[in-house]
């Protein structure tokens, strides 16, 4: 979207006003007399930053007005009604690929709900590109990493594959779509099928069965060939999350930890419902223990080789 020549020019503009505030003492305390709120500049590496810029500056927007009627304070604000219009438009859009965003940030989200997300902010654009009511009026927005059938995608047939499965239109499914989700093929399904034509079960034992599945999160679709498929993410939130938390596990102060204890402590930060003080308690004096036992061996066998290199002289007269 920044690419568009009004939305950069609008970008600019905003960054500029917000820039000579968060950027000079004097101007943020003119206009720190006006609001409490604090102005936001967008940064290149965190794209939503622009979004909240935006916001921000449409909230503060009057109190920024009154701070450049300020004689101490030396603040530009375009003040003109179609510039403000424009903003709130630019906003609009941000606001929508922001939500977006924030969704593909939940816990463990399925990669078949980020698809489906992705697919609805790319028609509401396309559905809003010739209507003048719409934020989006006018405005396109590329879809270069975003579609489903881009090449900027490690691979599409996979995530194609998965959603189809997701939605059970195996029938679907094409030759390269099969064989990139050949992994995920459920090897006890033509098992599974005939055990339960031999051996009918009753609907209470099969509903336990069912339950136990459900709760350990390998429920596969009815009469499906694939494995359940709501395991795979569809977005690195998840992973970048456990780079914060090991960023803070391995601090420069703790530069010399070794691999295996700074692995046992980014599980069990992850994995916190597995460990209490007592279990950590359990692990202090065992470990105290076995260091006390690896002092007493290793005085030990210096004493025996101590004792084992001396002679000793015997006196005959004695």
């Amino acid at each position: 979207m920044k690419d568009h020549e009004t939305v950069r020019n609008t970008l600019d503009s905003v960054k500029r006003s917000m820039k000579a505030v968060k950027g000079s003492l004097k101007n943020t305390a003119v206009l720190r007399k006006m609001t409490r709120l604090a102005p936001e500049v967008g940064n290149a590496t965190r794209w939503t930053s622009w979004g909240r810029m935006m916001h921000k500056y449409l909230r503060i927007r009057s109190d920024l007005i009154s701070a450049a009627d300020d004689n101490d304070a030396s603040i530009i604000v375009n003040r003109t009604a179609i510039f403000k219009k424009r903003a709130e438009k630019i906003s609009g859009l941000f606001e929508d690929v922001n939500m977006v965003a924030l969704s593909m940030q939940t816990r463990l989200q399925k990669l078949s709900v980020v698809r489906n997300d992705l697919n609805e902010l790319l028609e509401e654009c396309e559905a809003g590109h010739n209507n003048p009511d719409s934020d989006w009026y006018q405005r396109k927005l590329p879809g270069t990493y975003i579609k489903a059938d881009s090449s900027k995608l490690p691979d599409p047939h996979f995530i194609s594959g998965v959603v189809k499965i997701k939605l059970n239109q195996l029938l679907q499914l094409t030759q390269e779509e099969k064989n990139a989700c050949k992994r995920l093929k459920n090897d006890n399904h033509v098992e599974q099928a005939d055990s339960n034509t031999t051996e009918p079960s009753s609907f209470a034992s099969r509903m336990k069965a069912t339950m136990k599945k459900r709760k350990a999160g390998v429920m596969e679709t009815k009469d499906s060939p694939y494995k359940n498929v709501d395991f795979i993410c569809g977005s690195a939130a998840e992973v970048e999350r456990l780079w914060s938390i090991a960023k803070h596990i391995l601090s420069n102060s703790r530069a010399r930890m070794t691999p295996n204890l700074f692995e046992s402590l980014v599980f069990l930060k992850v994995n916190n419902e597995y460990w209490d003080c007592n279990n950590v308690q359990e692990a202090y004096t065992m470990a105290k223990k076995e260091a006390q036992s690896d002092r007493i061996n290793k005085m030990l066998e210096e004493d025996n080789n101590f004792g084992g290199d001396v002679e000793f002289e015997v006196d005959a007269n004695a």
